[in-house]
C-alpha cells in the first residue's frame, strides 16, 4: 500500500527509496558495491513512469465506476473516482489525491495538453519504434553478445527505428541493405545525422565510426528534451543506450551495465510504492 496521498514523483519521501531497497533485497540479491546503481534505477524507474502509474490507476477507477456502478465517468469531476481506489492505494489517501491534487481546473488543462502532445503527428504519422517491450539498452545489450562487438550508436537507433533491422537469431553483424525507417521523423533525423557527420568529418570514410558519434546523434535529433534524447528510449540514462557506458562513472572505473539492474528498473516502480512492513 501506498504510505502516503503520493499524487506525484515529488510528493514520495526521499527516504523512501532506501528503505525499498532492504525490501527489494528479500527477493534480490546484488553485490554491495552496487547499491548506488540500484538506488539510481529505482528513482529512474519511478521519476519515469510515476505520472503513467497514476493516468493508469485513474483509468483504472473509471472502468470500476462503470463495472461496479453502471456510470461512465465524464472525464472531468473526478470525485466521480473516489471510491474505486486501486488496490495499491488506501481509500483515504486516494480521496486525498483527487481533492488536493487532481479535481481542479489546473490538472485538467495539463490532461488536455498531454493527450493532444501524444496525439502530435509529423507529417501525418505519429512516432513509434520496432523495439518491442524490451529496453534500448537491452537491445544494445543483446546486440553485443551476438556480435560478439559493442554496436554503434548508428546501429542502435536503426534496431530500433527500421523494419528490416530487427534481431534475426544467429545473425553475427547488421544487415547490409540500406535502412528501411518505419515513421518520416525517423528518416529526417537519420539524415541530420548524415549531413551534421559530413560537415564535421568530411574526409571519414563511411565505414568509420566517428569518435563523438552519440553527441553527433544527440544534436541530430534536437538534443534533450525533459530528461530524454529521441530515439535512444526513456526507461534508463539514454546515453548508457547510445554509447554502452555509464556517465555516473568515469572512465577509469568499474560500471555495472544495464543487464546487471534491468530487474531494477522493471520492478522499481512496483516495489517503491509499497509501503515498509
Amino acid at each position: 500500500m501506498f504510505a502516503g496521498p503520493w499524487a506525484y514523483y515529488a510528493d514520495v519521501p526521499h527516504e523512501h527509496f532506501k528503505e525499498m531497497l532492504e525490501r527489494f533485497r528479500l527477493f534480490y540479491n546484488w553485490p554491495a558495491d552496487m547499491d548506488a546503481d540500484v538506488l539510481y534505477a529505482f528513482r529512474r524507474a519511478v521519476e519515469n513512469r510515476y505520472a503513467d502509474t497514476m493516468h493508469e490507476a485513474r483509468q483504472w477507477a473509471a472502468r470500476r465506476l462503470l463495472d461496479v456502478d453502471g456510470i461512465v465517468w465524464d472525464g472531468y469531476d473526478y470525485t466521480m473516482l473516489s471510491a474505486h481506489n486501486p488496490t495499491f492505494i488506501h481509500n483515504d489517501y486516494w480521496v486525498q489525491m483527487i481533492d488536493q491534487a487532481w479535481n481542479n481546473d489546473t490538472f485538467r488543462h495539463s490532461c488536455r495538453v498531454n493527450t493532444s502532445n501524444r496525439k502530435t503527428e509529423y507529417k501525418g504519422m505519429t512516432s513509434r519504434h520496432t523495439g518491442g517491450s524490451l529496453s534500448t539498452a537491452r537491445h544494445r545489450s543483446r546486440m553485443a553478445r551476438q556480435w560478439g562487438r559493442e554496436p554503434t550508436t548508428s546501429e542502435v537507433y536503426e534496431r530500433l527505428h527500421c523494419s528490416n533491422r530487427k534481431h534475426v537469431p544467429g545473425a553475427t553483424g547488421p544487415p547490409t541493405d540500406p535502412p528501411i525507417y518505419i515513421y518520416p521523423k525517423a528518416a529526417d533525423f537519420a539524415n541530420n545525422f548524415a549531413q551534421i557527420r559530413e560537415q564535421e568529418y568530411p574526409d571519414l570514410p563511411s565505414d568509420v565510426v566517428p569518435p563523438n558519434e552519440a553527441e553527433l546523434w544527440e544534436r541530430s535529433v534536437g538534443g534533450w528534451r525533459k530528461g530524454r534524447i529521441f530515439g535512444f528510449g526513456s526507461s534508463q540514462d539514454p546515453r548508457y543506450s547510445m554509447t554502452g557506458r555509464d556517465p555516473r562513472c568515469s572512465t577509469s572505473g568499474a560500471s555495472h551495465g544495464e543487464d546487471e539492474v534491468s530487474l531494477i528498473i522493471k520492478y522499481g516502480i512496483i516495489i517503491c510504492l509499497l509501503n515498509v512492513v
